[in-house]
């Protein structure tokens, strides 16, 4: 009979990290993998949307909303900044 190795937790969560982040494995203080981001991350979510669609199903908003309380269509979006646009200094690599 022939066991299988079950799959570690460091190629796990490479494998199931979105494109647009950069994972670094640690391991005993070493960097043992690294794996760079592929591309910027979104500027809205895809599932946006549709949380907003259960969102509005499931909560009522208050009868008198505070002067605190924002829409998320009220909200100014900020683009979020690239790291794929910029070198990424890495502070353990020796020159």
């Amino acid at each position: 009979m022939r066991r299988f190795k079950s799959s570690s937790i460091p190629s796990t969560v490479l494998k199931g990290a979105p494109d647009f982040s950069s994972i670094y494995v640690i391991s005993k203080g070493k960097v043992s993998s690294v794996q760079n981001a592929s591309c910027p991350a979104p500027y809205t979510s895809p599932l946006l949307e549709h949380i907003q669609n259960i969102n509005s199903k499931h909560i009522h908003p208050p009868t008198s909303p505070s002067k605190r309380t924002m829409n998320l269509r009220d909200r100014t979006s900020f683009k979020p900044r690239s790291l794929c646009d910029e070198p990424v200094r890495m502070m353990w690599k020796r020159r």
